[in-house]
């Protein structure tokens, strides 16, 4: 749904190779102007531990193309991050791919109780950033998974449950539609 010189922010980026393949698929992650902002929860360090020298190729990438890639960025705090406080009511698509609480929970039932919170939190956090103009709305999109566990998280009813919100419906993630990108599992 992307068109270049739209203003696009990614939360929690793993290895940051999504983030290179829309830029590239855009042309330019905006000839410049940033309108590619992408974050990961990571730090620097903890990337390079989780995925190596591709993170550092993707992020080079990234930065050389003109998008801004900011560290250390937990999703459902964006408004507390300063590089991100220009974005008020500015950003055409949040995107968030494939959320991970990151709690190692074996319990269906508490790891979807746990990934629900998450997902409420970064859309809650995420409506303010979304551009607002006469009938265009901004929105946020989240990446799933289909199957168990994912559809137990019930998005559908967490999104329409958040004043301001409305769930739209769903549409088919092809990996193969972003030339570049690799599903990385969290560590």
């Amino acid at each position: 749904p992307f068109h270049a010189g739209e203003r696009i922010l990614i939360l929690g980026e793993g290895d940051f190779s999504w983030a290179r393949a829309l830029s590239a698929l855009l042309g330019a992650a905006g000839d410049g102007d940033q309108h590619i902002i992408a974050t990961g929860l990571d730090t620097h360090e903890e990337l390079v531990h989780k995925y190596g020298a591709a993170v550092e190729q993707n992020l080079t990438a990234l930065r050389e193309s003109g998008a801004r890639c900011i560290l250390g960025v937990d999703g459902t705090r964006v408004r507390d991050v300063p590089e991100l406080g220009g974005l008020l009511g500015c950003c055409n698509y949040v995107v968030f791919n494939f959320p991970h609480a990151s709690a190692g929970i074996k319990d269906e039932k508490e790891n979807a109780r746990l990934h629900r919170k998450l997902i409420r939190g970064v859309i809650t956090a995420a409506r303010p950033l979304l551009a607002c103009t006469g009938t265009y709305r901004g929105q946020v999109l989240i990446t799933l998974k289909s199957g168990r566990p994912y559809c137990t998280w019930g998005l559908e009813t967490l999104a329409n449950g958040i004043s301001g919100v409305r769930f739209l419906g769903t549409r088919a993630f092809d990996p193969a539609d972003y030339p570049g990108y690799i599903h990385r599992r969290t560590r």
